[in-house]
């Protein structure tokens, strides 16, 4: 669930990151900050992913033990 949260913050820390990079002669092309951006959009929409089917499989989980709880609860 904390990865959910943090995951914004790590996107729009990430997708900052250009406007560090130099100015002037030492400034890098435009070419390759796009590339930059398009492979930290990348990687933020397969570590949703990631992340969704963890706290899916999660919450599946809890409510599984919850439903067996409940349950074992109503035949004491």
């Amino acid at each position: 669930m904390d990865a959910a949260r943090l995951l914004p913050l790590l996107g729009v820390l990430l997708v900052m990151v250009p406007m560090l990079w130099g100015t002037g002669e030492a400034r890098p092309d435009t070419s390759s900050a796009i590339l930059y951006l398009f492979g930290v959009w990348a990687c933020l929409v397969a570590l949703a992913y990631l992340v969704s089917v963890r706290l899916r499989r999660h919450i599946a989980a809890d409510a599984k033990s919850d439903a067996s709880e409940e349950t074992s609860d109503d035949s004491v």
